[in-house]
């Protein structure tokens, strides 16, 4: 889940994105939502896209501008699951449990370009550099 304003995005079993109003926090109202039936892990909400951890299905990007009518913006799909997500400048950044991770630029939304891909022994390497 992740809060923007008077937003709540929230991934759900029976949605990729569910748009929730949370201005009134005693009453949330639903006014969105895309990807009936898909699974999704965790989700980052940057300048008007939500960056969703699409498990097998890689990154999907989110275009939320309009919380009535959430759409699918653009995608990028792997050969593990994405797990978790996180934005920071033109880039997103993707655990992939024990495959480790990928840098994703996203500066065009639309088509998401991998840029780094690292496994769980280049992580341990990095740290840990005696350990392996």
């Amino acid at each position: 889940m992740a809060l923007q304003g008077d937003y709540a995005y929230v991934t759900s079993n029976d949605a990729l994105v569910l748009v929730v109003d949370v201005g009134d926090p005693g009453q949330p109202v639903v006014r969105g939502r895309v990807g009936e039936g898909e699974e999704a892990g965790g989700l980052a909400v940057r300048g008007g896209f939500a960056y969703v951890a699409a498990c097998w299905c890689g990154l999907v990007v989110v275009d939320v501008t309009d919380p009535d009518s959430p759409q699918i913006a653009g995608s990028i799909s792997f050969d593990v699951s994405v797990v978790a997500v996180d934005v920071a400048g033109n880039y997103a950044y993707l655990a992939c449990g024990s495959d480790g991770f990928r840098v994703v630029d996203v500066s065009d939304p639309q088509a998401p370009q991998l840029r780094l891909r690292s496994g769980s022994q280049d992580i341990c390497r990095m740290c840990w550099p005696r350990a392996t």
